[in-house]
């Protein structure tokens, strides 16, 4: 889902340029995302203890729900061709809604007891690099930031120390 979203908000980023022109993509890529993401909602328990969980997956959710604002922003400032406002806009409201899961994922593995779980010490490797990029996601989500891979990390960086 998280790739899903992070590709999403790539080709908006993208049309939002001029460097594409594939709007039916785009559709594409945020109807599998809203999709994935009402199933999400159906089957995934965020209430469940940490050694029930996959971090990095989670995570990785976490990173595309970052993408969400040049996702919104192509929207708003050119509607899509090839399908009706209302449509949009309701999927536009799905990803709004789950904006909320961002933050409750971040703060969850971000708690230092959750870290202690087998299932994050097993996959530390991953599950460490996904929850920085989780915290810091412009370097990743963002095309041609200028603030990409700088700028003050320290507040974020300190709340895994």
């Amino acid at each position: 889902i998280g790739g899903l979203l992070t590709d999403t908000g790539r080709i908006a980023q993208l049309i939002e340029q001029g460097a594409c022109a594939d709007e039916g993509l785009f559709l594409v890529l945020l109807d599998g995302a809203c999709r994935s993401l009402r199933e999400f909602g159906h089957t995934h328990d965020l209430g469940r203890p940490a050694d029930s969980r996959l971090a990095f997956r989670e995570l990785g959710l976490a990173i595309g729900l970052a993408a969400l604002e040049p996702i919104e922003r192509l929207v708003k400032a050119r509607p899509v061709s090839s399908i009706e406002i209302g449509s949009l806009e309701a999927r536009l409201e799905l990803l709004r809604e789950s904006r909320g899961l961002r933050a409750a994922i971040c703060e969850f593995w971000c708690e230092p007891a959750h870290r202690r779980a087998p299932t994050w010490v097993e996959h530390a490797d991953i599950n460490e690099v996904m929850l920085a990029t989780s915290l810091l996601p412009d370097g990743w989500v963002a095309l041609n930031s200028p603030d990409a891979g700088r700028g003050s990390a320290s507040s974020k960086v300190d709340i895994l120390e």
